[in-house]
């Protein structure tokens, strides 16, 4: 908020920049919801002004990712200690969306021979409190 004034008297040398930028983190900050809403309203140029659109569109492909860690304390809790000997996980994503993001991985067999590739889809932390908080 105390940004608005000086986005909006900058506007011509950077202010409409910022202002988008801290709008799109501001969504990504509210949850899964708030990024869904954007995501549905990018495509909605028949009520919104096509740059509007523009800059919600980012949020279909660009939502920011939770750290690796996060990710490692998932499967910990779903596999338990023992995981990664039953599956390797790329550490950095292949997507990521409002509500989860997506890994290359391979299952490994009981010899530790990797035998199929899969893709790994772990949910944001907080993500379905917030989504029933909503």
């Amino acid at each position: 908020v105390w940004a608005l004034p000086a986005c909006w008297l900058f506007w011509s040398r950077g202010g409409e920049r910022l202002f988008w930028w801290l709008t799109l983190r501001a969504l990504q900050a509210h949850g899964p919801l708030a990024v869904k809403f954007a995501q549905w309203a990018s495509t909605r140029p028949d009520i919104l002004p096509p740059s509007v659109c523009a800059h919600f569109a980012s949020l279909q492909d660009a939502v920011r990712p939770h750290p690796f860690r996060c990710t490692v304390e998932t499967l910990q809790e779903a596999f338990g200690p023992n995981w990664s000997s039953m599956l390797q996980v790329e550490s950095v994503p292949v997507g990521s969306g409002c509500m989860a993001q997506v890994y290359r991985g391979q299952i490994i067999d009981e010899s530790g021979n990797p035998y199929r590739q899969v893709a790994l889809k772990v949910r944001h932390p907080g993500a379905q409190r917030l989504v029933d908080q909503s």
